[in-house]
Protein backbone atom coordinates (compact mmCIF):
# COMPACT_ATOMS: atom_id res chain seq x y z
CA UNK A 1 0.00 0.00 0.00
CA UNK A 2 2.52 2.67 0.73
CA UNK A 3 4.59 1.57 -2.57
CA UNK A 4 1.33 2.09 -4.27
CA UNK A 5 0.51 5.69 -2.65
CA UNK A 6 3.90 6.72 -3.00
CA UNK A 7 4.02 5.97 -7.09
CA UNK A 8 0.02 8.15 -7.46
CA UNK A 9 1.90 11.09 -5.23
CA UNK A 10 5.06 10.48 -7.87
CA UNK A 11 2.88 10.51 -10.83
CA UNK A 12 0.63 13.16 -9.84
CA UNK A 13 4.14 15.50 -9.21
CA UNK A 14 4.35 14.84 -13.01
CA UNK A 15 7.18 12.16 -12.78
CA UNK A 16 7.79 10.53 -15.87
CA UNK A 17 6.11 7.01 -16.15
CA UNK A 18 7.96 6.14 -18.67
CA UNK A 19 11.89 7.54 -18.02
CA UNK A 20 14.72 4.51 -18.36
CA UNK A 21 16.85 4.03 -15.61
CA UNK A 22 19.93 1.60 -15.12
CA UNK A 23 19.79 -1.61 -17.47
CA UNK A 24 17.10 0.06 -19.73
CA UNK A 25 14.46 -0.21 -16.75
CA UNK A 26 11.55 1.39 -16.60
CA UNK A 27 9.08 1.95 -13.69
CA UNK A 28 7.02 -0.30 -15.43
CA UNK A 29 9.81 -2.82 -15.82
CA UNK A 30 9.73 -3.03 -12.04
CA UNK A 31 6.51 -3.07 -11.10
CA UNK A 32 5.98 -6.42 -13.47
CA UNK A 33 8.83 -8.05 -11.84
CA UNK A 34 7.52 -6.68 -8.31
CA UNK A 35 3.85 -8.53 -9.17
CA UNK A 36 2.19 -5.15 -8.38
CA UNK A 37 -1.01 -4.94 -10.42
CA UNK A 38 -2.04 -2.02 -8.49
CA UNK A 39 1.40 0.21 -9.50
CA UNK A 40 0.88 -1.63 -13.24
CA UNK A 41 -2.49 -0.25 -13.22
CA UNK A 42 -0.92 3.51 -12.31
CA UNK A 43 1.52 3.54 -14.32
CA UNK A 44 -0.37 2.13 -17.65
CA UNK A 45 -3.19 5.37 -17.14
CA UNK A 46 -0.54 7.77 -16.77
CA UNK A 47 0.86 10.15 -19.61
CA UNK A 48 3.60 8.24 -21.26
CA UNK A 49 2.59 4.65 -19.16
CA UNK A 50 1.49 3.09 -21.84
CA UNK A 51 3.91 3.71 -24.44
CA UNK A 52 6.46 1.78 -21.90
CA UNK A 53 4.86 -1.10 -22.40
CA UNK A 54 6.48 -1.37 -25.43
CA UNK A 55 10.71 -0.52 -24.35
CA UNK A 56 12.60 -3.31 -23.85
CA UNK A 57 15.22 -3.33 -21.24
CA UNK A 58 18.82 -3.82 -21.97
CA UNK A 59 18.13 -7.49 -22.38
CA UNK A 60 15.43 -7.20 -24.88
CA UNK A 61 12.79 -7.39 -22.44
CA UNK A 62 9.41 -6.22 -22.07
CA UNK A 63 7.46 -5.51 -18.89
CA UNK A 64 5.40 -8.15 -19.67
CA UNK A 65 8.04 -10.80 -20.03
CA UNK A 66 9.18 -9.86 -16.45
CA UNK A 67 5.84 -10.47 -15.09
CA UNK A 68 5.29 -13.73 -16.61
CA UNK A 69 8.91 -14.61 -15.66
CA UNK A 70 7.91 -14.12 -12.45
CA UNK A 71 4.20 -16.25 -12.59
CA UNK A 72 2.20 -13.18 -12.40
CA UNK A 73 -0.56 -14.22 -14.65
CA UNK A 74 -3.19 -11.38 -13.77
CA UNK A 75 -0.47 -8.50 -14.27
CA UNK A 76 0.54 -10.35 -17.90
CA UNK A 77 -3.05 -10.38 -18.54
CA UNK A 78 -3.05 -6.54 -17.75
CA UNK A 79 -0.65 -5.94 -20.15
CA UNK A 80 -2.09 -7.94 -23.32
CA UNK A 81 -3.44 -4.65 -25.13
CA UNK A 82 -1.10 -2.31 -24.41
CA UNK A 83 1.96 -4.56 -25.55
CA UNK A 84 0.02 -6.34 -27.98
CA UNK A 85 1.97 -4.22 -31.13
CA UNK A 86 5.53 -6.00 -29.76
CA UNK A 87 4.38 -9.77 -29.29
CA UNK A 88 4.15 -12.63 -31.24
CA UNK A 89 0.80 -13.16 -33.36
CA UNK A 90 -1.21 -15.40 -31.13
CA UNK A 91 0.48 -14.40 -27.90
CA UNK A 92 -1.32 -15.83 -24.99
CA UNK A 93 -1.54 -15.20 -21.12
CA UNK A 94 -0.31 -18.66 -20.62
CA UNK A 95 2.05 -19.29 -23.57
CA UNK A 96 3.85 -16.38 -22.51
CA UNK A 97 4.31 -17.06 -18.38
CA UNK A 98 5.34 -20.71 -19.12
CA UNK A 99 8.19 -19.61 -21.97
CA UNK A 100 9.21 -16.92 -19.52
CA UNK A 101 9.45 -18.74 -16.47
CA UNK A 102 10.99 -21.63 -18.12
CA UNK A 103 13.71 -19.18 -19.28
CA UNK A 104 13.94 -17.45 -16.03
CA UNK A 105 14.37 -20.72 -14.46
CA UNK A 106 16.85 -22.07 -16.75
CA UNK A 107 18.78 -18.86 -16.59
CA UNK A 108 18.64 -18.96 -12.66
CA UNK A 109 19.88 -22.65 -12.36
CA UNK A 110 23.07 -21.53 -14.71
CA UNK A 111 23.88 -18.67 -12.61
CA UNK A 112 23.20 -21.10 -9.18
CA UNK A 113 25.49 -23.84 -11.31
CA UNK A 114 28.04 -21.08 -12.04
CA UNK A 115 28.37 -19.77 -7.93
CA UNK A 116 28.68 -23.25 -7.63
CA UNK A 117 31.09 -23.96 -9.77
CA UNK A 118 32.80 -20.58 -8.59
CA UNK A 119 32.34 -21.55 -4.67
CA UNK A 120 34.50 -25.23 -5.74
CA UNK A 121 36.95 -23.54 -7.33
CA UNK A 122 37.87 -20.74 -4.52
CA UNK A 123 37.43 -23.38 -1.92
CA UNK A 124 39.73 -25.93 -4.29
CA UNK A 125 37.51 -28.92 -4.24
CA UNK A 126 37.06 -31.57 -6.84
CA UNK A 127 34.86 -30.81 -9.48
CA UNK A 128 31.94 -33.03 -9.86
CA UNK A 129 32.67 -34.04 -13.54
CA UNK A 130 36.46 -34.73 -12.78
CA UNK A 131 35.69 -37.56 -10.25
CA UNK A 132 36.91 -40.74 -11.72
CA UNK A 133 34.75 -43.39 -12.20
CA UNK A 134 33.74 -46.11 -9.39
CA UNK A 135 36.16 -49.15 -10.45
CA UNK A 136 34.72 -52.95 -10.31
CA UNK A 137 36.01 -55.38 -8.26
CA UNK A 138 38.31 -57.10 -10.49
CA UNK A 139 39.59 -53.78 -11.05
CA UNK A 140 40.39 -52.85 -7.94
CA UNK A 141 42.05 -55.81 -7.87
CA UNK A 142 44.63 -55.12 -10.84
CA UNK A 143 45.15 -51.74 -9.69
CA UNK A 144 46.23 -53.42 -6.43
CA UNK A 145 48.50 -55.72 -8.28
CA UNK A 146 49.88 -52.73 -10.30
CA UNK A 147 50.50 -50.51 -6.83
CA UNK A 148 52.25 -53.32 -6.01
CA UNK A 149 54.78 -53.60 -9.22
CA UNK A 150 54.84 -49.90 -8.18
CA UNK A 151 56.13 -49.89 -4.89
CA UNK A 152 58.60 -53.03 -6.30
CA UNK A 153 60.18 -50.38 -8.38
CA UNK A 154 60.39 -47.56 -6.60
CA UNK A 155 61.92 -49.90 -4.24
CA UNK A 156 64.52 -50.43 -6.76
CA UNK A 157 65.17 -46.98 -7.73
CA UNK A 158 63.35 -47.49 -11.18
CA UNK A 159 61.24 -44.18 -11.35
CA UNK A 160 59.80 -44.52 -14.81
CA UNK A 161 58.61 -48.13 -14.27
CA UNK A 162 57.48 -47.43 -10.67
CA UNK A 163 55.32 -43.91 -12.46
CA UNK A 164 53.86 -46.10 -15.32
CA UNK A 165 52.78 -48.70 -12.75
CA UNK A 166 51.08 -46.14 -10.61
CA UNK A 167 49.02 -44.75 -13.55
CA UNK A 168 48.18 -48.11 -14.66
CA UNK A 169 46.64 -48.62 -11.04
CA UNK A 170 44.71 -44.81 -10.91
CA UNK A 171 43.82 -45.99 -14.62
CA UNK A 172 42.32 -48.93 -13.09
CA UNK A 173 40.81 -47.14 -10.21
CA UNK A 174 41.18 -43.57 -9.78
CA UNK A 175 38.97 -43.35 -6.86
CA UNK A 176 41.96 -44.72 -4.84
CA UNK A 177 43.94 -41.96 -3.38
CA UNK A 178 46.98 -43.96 -2.61
CA UNK A 179 47.78 -44.45 -5.89
CA UNK A 180 47.65 -40.46 -6.30
CA UNK A 181 49.78 -39.50 -3.48
CA UNK A 182 52.51 -42.57 -4.51
CA UNK A 183 52.74 -41.09 -8.25
CA UNK A 184 53.08 -37.41 -6.50
CA UNK A 185 55.98 -39.11 -4.59
CA UNK A 186 57.49 -40.57 -7.45
CA UNK A 187 56.79 -37.13 -9.73
CA UNK A 188 58.79 -35.61 -6.94
CA UNK A 189 61.64 -37.53 -7.28
CA UNK A 190 61.78 -37.25 -10.98
CA UNK A 191 61.84 -33.61 -10.62
CA UNK A 192 58.22 -33.11 -12.19
CA UNK A 193 57.08 -30.90 -9.36
CA UNK A 194 53.91 -28.99 -11.32
CA UNK A 195 53.22 -32.69 -11.99
CA UNK A 196 53.36 -34.12 -8.54
CA UNK A 197 51.41 -31.38 -7.39
CA UNK A 198 48.77 -31.85 -9.36
CA UNK A 199 48.79 -35.51 -8.47
CA UNK A 200 48.84 -34.26 -4.93
CA UNK A 201 45.55 -31.99 -5.21
CA UNK A 202 44.34 -34.94 -6.43
CA UNK A 203 44.99 -37.19 -3.60
CA UNK A 204 43.71 -34.23 -1.16
CA UNK A 205 40.54 -33.89 -3.38
CA UNK A 206 39.98 -37.52 -2.73
CA UNK A 207 41.06 -37.68 1.18
CA UNK A 208 41.09 -34.06 2.44
CA UNK A 209 41.89 -35.91 6.16
CA UNK A 210 44.92 -37.82 4.83
CA UNK A 211 48.10 -35.92 5.91
CA UNK A 212 50.08 -37.46 3.39
CA UNK A 213 47.86 -35.43 1.02
CA UNK A 214 48.26 -32.54 2.44
CA UNK A 215 52.33 -33.57 2.31
CA UNK A 216 52.90 -34.33 -0.96
CA UNK A 217 50.86 -31.26 -2.25
CA UNK A 218 52.71 -29.05 -0.17
CA UNK A 219 56.25 -30.32 -0.75
CA UNK A 220 55.76 -29.94 -4.34
CA UNK A 221 54.39 -26.54 -4.50
CA UNK A 222 57.70 -25.54 -2.25
CA UNK A 223 59.40 -26.84 -5.16
CA UNK A 224 57.72 -24.69 -7.35
CA UNK A 225 58.61 -21.71 -5.22
CA UNK A 226 54.84 -21.42 -4.05
CA UNK A 227 55.63 -20.65 -0.67
CA UNK A 228 52.16 -19.60 0.85
CA UNK A 229 50.48 -22.11 -0.84
CA UNK A 230 52.86 -24.44 0.61
CA UNK A 231 52.72 -23.20 3.72
CA UNK A 232 48.96 -23.26 3.65
CA UNK A 233 49.23 -26.85 2.69
CA UNK A 234 51.35 -27.74 5.44
CA UNK A 235 48.85 -26.05 8.13
CA UNK A 236 46.04 -27.84 6.86
CA UNK A 237 47.93 -31.23 7.33
CA UNK A 238 48.88 -30.29 10.89
CA UNK A 239 45.23 -29.08 11.65
CA UNK A 240 44.80 -32.64 11.29
CA UNK A 241 48.20 -34.17 13.25
CA UNK A 242 49.71 -31.24 14.78
CA UNK A 243 52.62 -33.43 15.96
CA UNK A 244 54.25 -34.59 12.74
CA UNK A 245 57.57 -33.50 12.08
CA UNK A 246 58.12 -33.43 8.67
CA UNK A 247 55.13 -30.63 8.30
CA UNK A 248 56.39 -28.57 11.38
CA UNK A 249 59.88 -28.33 9.49
CA UNK A 250 58.46 -28.03 6.04
CA UNK A 251 55.65 -25.72 7.54
CA UNK A 252 58.94 -23.26 8.79
CA UNK A 253 60.85 -23.59 5.64
CA UNK A 254 57.94 -22.14 3.68
CA UNK A 255 57.32 -19.68 5.66
CA UNK A 256 61.41 -18.45 5.63
CA UNK A 257 61.19 -18.84 2.35
CA UNK A 258 58.02 -16.83 1.86
CA UNK A 259 59.54 -13.58 4.21
CA UNK A 260 62.93 -13.53 2.42
CA UNK A 261 61.26 -13.45 -0.93
CA UNK A 262 59.08 -10.53 0.23
CA UNK A 263 62.54 -8.53 1.34
CA UNK A 264 63.88 -9.04 -2.16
Amino acid sequence: AGKLASTRALLAAGADAGGQGAHGLTALHLACEAGNRGIVADLLAAPGGAESALVRNDDGLLPIHLAAGRGFEKVVESLMEASASALEEGATVAGLVAEHRAKREAEEAAAAAAAEAKRREDADEMPPERMPAEASEEQKAQALEAKARGNAAFGAGDLDAAAAAYSEAIELDGRNHVFWGNRSLVRFQQGKFAEAREDGRFCRWLKPDWVKAHYHEGRALLAMDEYEAAANAFWAGLKLDDSNDDLQRLLKKAIAKAKAAARK
